[in-house]
């Protein structure tokens, strides 16, 4: 049932115990020295105080003034009576309370928000896209994505997707085009209905089955759902596993292509952009950037490079994605300085000269 290796696991629950006895150690002292005192209008004490004048059997019970301004005053005083081993426990106390209500006011807003979001048929879990180079000349692209969703709606058999490129003399591999889905193990792959051209492609996957669905995850906000199936494989037989690959001819190889990814007005979590260069023709990270871009807005993103073996590797990550689009761009200098360094049948490489032979001696 539970992926991941076991002291994942554990040290998940470490973790989870540590945060409770920290947060009890700062919570219960105040609580504890504001329980000592009780009101005297309280009845249970006015009738033991009865009980004790009446000279029968009982405890005077401790009686005092104490209430919630002459708690909040002590936390405030240095040192404070409440945390007799920490001065300024006081204040730690009264930050640790001031947290938990703006968490607390965040998680109320995405719950509204997520709620208004909850009735969309489809919730994209993670996307994960791969653009890879496995030549340097960089004139074939693979796009590979992977995708987990779940439906939130009955009657959802079918996924719409676009695939278009912008180059001249770019087109779309017709031989090349890998549409597959999974819930679990078992495939729901059924019809794939293909429009456009090869400059551009609609396809439509009609599954041989309507998607399950789960109360709960719709429920859940996606991260929650998203982390329970990645570290504990629940929901195993609802999400569904999409994959794509598409291989593009002479749509990167010109002097300054992108690529973008634009999300539609749902939240979509989790997503991931690879970009595998050959070693020899990558771009250097001066010529390569990435922006999140929403309205006029534009973030940079961060696109450290990765070097392994003959190919580098450039990755942008995005946790929420909603009405935005990701665009990344490069400058293929180093490409073009790779293609004037190869010989071809208008330029061959150059012969060197002979020398001259030196006469032998006699």
């Amino acid at each position: 049932m539970f992926k991941g290796r076991w002291w994942d696991r554990l040290g998940w629950l470490a973790g989870a115990i540590t945060w409770i006895a920290g947060w009890a150690a700062i919570f219960w002292p105040p609580i504890r020295e504001y329980g000592k005192c009780v009101a005297i209008s309280d009845p249970a004490l006015a009738q033991r105080l009865k009980t004790v004048a009446a000279g029968q059997a009982g405890e005077l019970p401790k009686v005092c003034t104490h209430d919630a301004v002459d708690t909040f005053i002590a936390l405030l005083q240095i040192p404070t009576p409440i945390y007799p081993d920490v001065p300024i426990g006081g204040y730690l106390f009264l930050a640790a309370s001031v947290i938990p209500l703006v968490v607390l006011g965040i998680w109320v807003r995405q719950a509204i928000e997520y709620w208004d979001n909850a009735r969309v048929p489809l919730s994209v879990l993670e996307t994960d896209v791969t653009l890879s180079f496995a030549e340097p000349d960089m004139k074939r692209a693979i796009l590979t994505r992977k995708q987990f969703f779940h439906a939130n709606q009955p009657d959802v058999g079918a996924y719409h997707s676009t695939t278009k490129v912008d180059g001249e003399k770019a087109s779309i591999d017709p031989d090349h085009q890998v549409f597959d889905a999974q819930v679990g193990h078992r495939s729901i792959k059924g019809e794939i209905i293909k429009q456009g051209n090869e400059k551009s492609i609609n396809v439509i996957e009609i599954y041989n089955e309507s998607l399950p669905r789960n109360p709960l995850i719709t429920i859940l906000p996606n991260q929650v759902v998203h982390s329970i199936y990645k570290n504990f494989g629940a929901f195993f037989n609802v999400i569904v596993k999409r994959t794509t690959v598409i291989h593009l001819v002479d749509e990167y190889n010109a002097k300054e292509p992108f690529y973008s990814i634009s999300s539609m007005r749902y939240p979509v979590t989790n997503v991931k952009l690879r970009f595998l260069f050959h070693s020899e023709t990558a771009p250097s990270p001066e010529d390569i950037s990435a922006f999140l871009i929403k309205d006029n807005l534009a973030m940079r993103l961060a696109l450290p490079p990765c070097h392994e073996g003959a190919f580098t590797t450039y990755e942008v990550a995005v946790r929420e994605f909603k009405s935005a689009t990701i665009r990344v761009a490069w400058n293929n200098r180093n490409l073009f300085a790779w293609k004037e360094r190869q010989p071809t049948a208008d330029k061959p490489s150059q012969p060197q000269a002979p020398t001259a032979e030196k006469p032998a001696k006699k």
